[in-house]
């Protein structure tokens, strides 16, 4: 049966994709991380070893990377990711169980990449410097043929193009721009036991504030790429660090293709700048999958604001999973039976109520950040910045929403639709 196999990956607050195609090509999308000294490093290389896996079976290859903007957080570990290393300590994979001794990663090649915000035509890559990564391309260290810019982010055809930067002289001037048809640029595609499938991006370089909507993220989230996949009339919708500005475009521009989906990755790891009702109602999906870290405080994401409005859409579809954890950012917590913004004092007393069996932390003894050594469902960590108080609250639910800040999420798309799970 034609499936698409899709990982992703626990990296800590950061960002990757894993995707297997029908025919075993392989798409990555995103591959970075911020510190995050929650993240298990496990998971990292089990993500690895799952690339390294799929790769041996596509000459060892990934056929496209689609880098979705040039935040740090989703590109910054791609040169670790697929060159050659070596783990001489013992490695238990969180996933499966299974452990393995001095672990010998092969270097990885990398056919095409895609991204949005070129730096200059003669320095394509210069906003994707994490992990020195922009030079590794430079020197055809993974054997790249082509860097691409996509922009699909106009209503009239005329002004979406690609551009394109070659290997032959080291990817030091653009070569070319070809235009794209219909707002999609088709990455990979194909035909598997008579069921039709493609990979493709349908927005990239859309501005801040496109049609005069309220944007309160950065120039660099609204210009995320945002990757379609389809199987026999099956969709997942992958969408980097969105925006209300790309969310816009896609409504107005792209809107028949982005309705009904089978699994959404919740744009910008469930930032209220994004994930509008408007965007929701329409991508309607019957699964949702958050990439966000464990104890992810800088940000305080996810906000629950924004999880309860994709929770409410799963949870139409009937689609359930075992019971599991997901965590989310909120001012309110609930007081004498009632829904209240919390204060500091009422940190202060979820705080004092921890008992001796409760380990308690403080963040670099900040006092601003505390919280449980092992989180149960409730309250487990509390933040304040000046007047500001939040809590960070863990439910245990059977709805079809997961998030890598627990795991590294698996999900397989097929002519019958998505499913959990390899």
């Amino acid at each position: 049966m034609a499936e698409f196999k899709l990982c992703f990956i626990a990296m800590g607050q950061g960002d990757c994709c894993i995707v297997q195609c029908p025919d075993k090509r392989i798409v990555v999308v995103d591959c970075g991380r911020t510190s995050n000294r929650y993240g298990n490093l496990n998971y990292l290389t089990e993500g690895k070893a799952l690339l390294r896996e799929f790769a041996a079976e596509n000459k060892n290859r990934v056929d496209a990377l689609i880098l979705t903007h040039s935040d740090a957080d989703h590109h910054n570990l791609v040169s670790e990711f697929f060159s050659e290393s070596v783990i001489f300590s013992s490695v238990t994979y969180p996933s499966s169980g299974n452990t393995a001794t001095n672990v010998k990663f092969g270097k990885l090649g990398i056919q095409e990449i895609y991204i949005s915000n070129a730096a200059a035509n003669d320095s394509v890559l210069g906003n994707y410097t994490g992990g020195n990564l922009n030079n590794y391309i430079y020197a055809n260290f993974f054997s790249t043929s082509a860097v691409y810019e996509v922009t699909i982010n106009n209503p009239d055809d005329s002004k979406n193009s690609m551009s394109v930067w070659k290997n032959s002289d080291n990817f030091r001037n653009k070569q070319e721009i070809k235009s794209i048809a219909g707002k999609k640029l088709t990455v990979l595609n194909g035909k598997t036991d008579n069921k039709s499938w493609s990979v493709s991006l349908i927005a990239g370089n859309v501005p801040r504030y496109y049609d005069g909507v309220a944007d309160f993220a950065t120039e660099d989230n609204a210009k995320s790429l945002i990757t379609l996949i389809e199987l026999d009339g099956k969709k997942v919708l992958l969408t980097g660090d969105a925006t209300t500005s790309t969310e816009e475009f896609l409504l107005k521009c792209n809107s028949p293709q982005i309705q009904n989906m089978e699994l959404i990755q919740v744009p910008h790891h469930g930032s209220e700048f994004a994930s509008t009702k408007k965007f929701v109602n329409s991508v309607n999906p019957k699964s949702a999958v958050v990439s966000v870290g464990f104890l992810e405080h800088s940000y305080k994401l996810p906000k629950y604001k924004v999880l309860e409005r994709w929770l409410k859409k799963v949870e139409q579809k009937g689609f359930n999973l075992a019971y599991h954890d997901i965590d989310y950012w909120t001012s309110k917590i609930e007081k004498k039976g009632k829904e209240v913004d919390a204060t500091l004092k009422d940190l202060n007393a979820i705080k004092d109520s921890w008992d001796k069996n409760h380990k308690l932390y403080d963040l670099n003894g900040s006092g601003t950040f505390f919280y449980l050594e092992r989180p149960e469902s409730g309250v487990y960590a509390l933040s304040s910045l000046g007047s500001i108080a939040m809590v960070l609250f863990r439910e245990t639910v059977n709805s079809n929403l997961t998030m890598t800040s627990q795991k590294t999420q698996f999900y397989k798309l097929s002519e019958t639709g998505i499913s959990y799970g390899f």
